[in-house]
């Protein structure tokens, strides 16, 4: 920008070397020199600002609002005493606009514009797209992992959803579900398919004497036994309390049976911290029946849990059958 002292200094040129100046600003200064009267009207610009417009003769008669962008003169003049005002201004030409960083200076006939256009270079412009491509880059990335972090998220919910807190079996609500579908698939593929149930024995006498802590402990400790003794494809629920059921998909009576016999004898071996007593635990043995639902199902097996018990618990009890399926 033109301050002060360079305005002086211009001034001092300008006396001195009138001609040469004037020869110079017209034909080969870079910088954009427009002239025009108090009334705003142009009456001369140099070799530069033709260039920029985009025409041969700029030394019209039209006025200087009509290529810059403001609405009224006084918008560009120097105010009270100033001699010059240091703009940015939007010259509009015949290959579009452009922004100017300009001084308007009074002269004698008037005022003059004189500025230039703001110039980037290659390599800035190619560090400034590269400096954008690497934010973009970098977005991209925490958007991805921001998407990672919300699908683990998603899944946790839906398996908090469908599974209990203390041992990660199915919720009640979400095996009946699954029991529905294995019932229907059995039907339709004329298979086998049965239910176990099983409640760990006087487990009420494990919280009081050993504490809740140790009842959990206990709780964790069976649904593991479950786990490991079942397959993929069968459905383990903790179905409420101290209670647990598993359906067996592709499984008759006497393979869920030998199945509720292994996890019953793994039990009464296993030892549970801060529990010093044997902890053992009665099953019932339901197979599907021509008639059965899902909830009668496991009714039958129910019947066949506390038939155990009624026995003297740590026993396997088999819910009687009627009919074969198929």
């Amino acid at each position: 920008m033109v301050d002060e002292e360079r305005v002086q200094a211009g001034s001092l040129l300008v006396e001195h070397a009138p001609e040469a100046l004037a020869r110079y600003l017209d034909r080969f200064c870079p910088l954009i020199v427009i002239l025009f009267d108090a009334e705003g009207r142009i009456f001369g610009c140099n070799a530069a600002f033709a260039e920029l417009m985009g025409r041969a003769d700029c030394r019209c008669d039209q006025l200087i609002t009509s290529i810059v962008e403001c609405e009224q003169i006084e918008q560009l003049l120097p105010r009270g005493s100033e001699t010059f005002r240091q703009v940015r201004l939007t010259v509009t030409g015949e290959g579009g606009d452009h922004l100017l960083k300009a001084t308007v200076i009074r002269i004698q006939d008037g005022y003059a514009i004189v500025g230039a256009t703001p110039h980037v270079t290659d390599q800035s412009a190619m560090n400034e797209m590269s400096s954008v491509n690497n934010d973009l880059s970098n977005i991209t990335r925490e958007l991805h992992r921001k998407n990672r972090e919300l699908e683990k998220a998603k899944a946790e919910i839906e398996r908090l959803a469908r599974t209990d807190g203390l041992t990660g079996l199915l919720n009640r609500q979400h095996f009946m579900a699954e029991l529905d579908r294995a019932v229907s698939a059995t039907r339709r593929h004329r298979r086998h398919l049965a239910v176990v149930m099983a409640d760990l024995d006087h487990f009420k006498r494990i919280n009081d004497t050993f504490g809740h802590q140790a009842g959990d402990a206990a709780l964790e400790r069976f649904s593991g036994l479950l786990a490991g003794n079942s397959r993929k494809e069968d459905i383990l629920c903790r179905y409420g309390g101290e209670e647990f059921i598993c359906a067996m998909p592709d499984t008759d009576r006497e393979s869920a049976t030998a199945f509720a016999e292994r996890v019953r004898l793994a039990l009464a071996e296993t030892t549970i911290p801060r529990i010093d007593a044997r902890i053992t635990a009665s099953f019932g043995v339901a197979p599907l029946q021509t008639k059965d639902t899902p909830h009668s199902l496991i009714k039958r097996a129910d019947e066949a849990l506390y038939a155990a018990k009624d026995a003297g618990r740590n026993r396997v009890s088999i819910a009687e059958t009627r009919a074969a399926v198929g």
